[in-house]
């Protein structure tokens, strides 16, 4: 009789938990290939490695290694792509197989408790992530391409040491948990504004002082869609009603002078701007490429709030929305009166 592979011996160990699993369950790599959804369970054992032979459970939907003594993973875990939650928390990994990011379908990734320094780029091609847990980790940042992870719904990255997030963590338009207690950041993360859906949000354990809030005043309205006619600061300031939005006194400290706008329209809703929500302003005439700004055309005595690219003799408005075209203008009609620098959002 021929001896048994890696995965049957370590399929067969008793330290596994199937005994409290009531699905299907593999005890061997052709099992394996017979079912039609199996489950490995490999938890709180002492494997400090995985045989590359795990690449050949084509079938496997779950597998748990959690509580084990791994330290590194095979490539050939990138060969599962049946699976659909990987459990490989509280085990001693400090880097990840660029492989195993392979692994499209994977809905439910937890890497607790283990000692990953950082993610790979490579972490935005987990395109059906729902579930991401990256506690207790030493994760000092968070790649740009998580924002990639758009079904993403609950990411917890709590016990690290993150002082900032991405700013493309604003495409996360799913997430409703987000919990980063326990880390260093020092000021409220402006990149939180963007999370429409968020329903959970865990910041304690930081070293973030009290939150102040100032009060910032609405000047008017502008429109993300067409050029409009809008506020005025001589009306403003006659007006005998002030009406006012709470702000960071970060912000405040920050930018010096702001006023807000309340947005009519849905021209910006590809940046998460949408009708009724305000837009805070800092007053500036100048603007890089990218910014948002409250542009002014002095002819037509129009305002429009788009983005700002500088292209020749040319200024290019580009409204974040796919079904609209952007704007040209020479550059001699057009002026800036002000900068967006963050977001309150209307969710009446």
């Amino acid at each position: 009789m021929d001896s048994p592979t890696a995965i049957e011996a370590i399929a067969n160990s008793p330290m596994d938990l199937r005994s409290n699993f009531d699905g299907y369950y593999a005890t061997s790599i052709a099992e394996a290939r017979e079912l039609e959804s199996a489950t490995l369970f490999l938890s709180d054992s002492h494997l400090t490695s995985l045989p590359a032979e795990i690449g050949d459970l084509h079938s496997l939907t779950c597998l748990y290694v959690n509580g084990a003594q791994l330290t590194s993973l095979p490539p050939q875990i990138g060969d599962l792509t049946s699976l659909r939650e990987l459990n490989l928390s509280s085990n001693r990994l400090s880097s990840l197989p660029v492989e195993i990011f392979n692994l499209s379908g994977l809905g439910v990734l937890d890497l607790s408790d283990n000692e990953l320094t950082g993610l790979p780029p490579e972490i935005g091609a987990m395109e059906s992530m729902e579930m991401l847990n990256l506690s207790g980790n030493r994760l000092i940042g968070l790649p740009p391409e998580i924002g990639e992870l758009v079904y993403l719904e609950a990411l917890d990255v709590s016990r690290n040491e993150l002082s900032e997030l991405p700013v493309e963590i604003g495409g996360l338009a799913d997430l409703y948990s987000f919990n980063i207690s326990a880390n260093k950041f020092t000021h409220w993360p402006l990149e939180l504004n963007a999370l429409i859906n968020l329903e959970s949000l865990d910041l304690s354990d930081n070293p973030i002082p009290v939150l102040t809030l100032m009060r910032v005043q609405i000047l008017g309205t502008v429109s993300a869609d067409t050029p409009t006619p809008v506020w005025s600061k001589d009306d403003a300031a006659a007006s005998q009603e002030v009406y006012m939005v709470e702000v960071s006194a970060e912000l405040q400290k920050r930018f010096d002078k702001l006023f807000a706008l309340r947005v009519i329209g849905k021209g910006m809703i590809d940046a998460l701007i949408d009708d009724g929500d305000f837009v805070i302003v800092t007053p500036t005439s100048h603007a890089n490429n990218g910014d948002m700004v409250v542009a002014w055309f002095k002819i037509e005595e129009d305002s429009i709030l788009h983005k700002f690219y500088s292209e020749g003799r040319f200024v290019r408005l580009q409204p974040a929305n796919s079904t609209m075209s952007p704007i040209y203008a020479p550059k001699e009609n057009v002026e800036v009166h002000g900068k967006v620098v963050s977001i309150i959002r209307n969710l009446g």
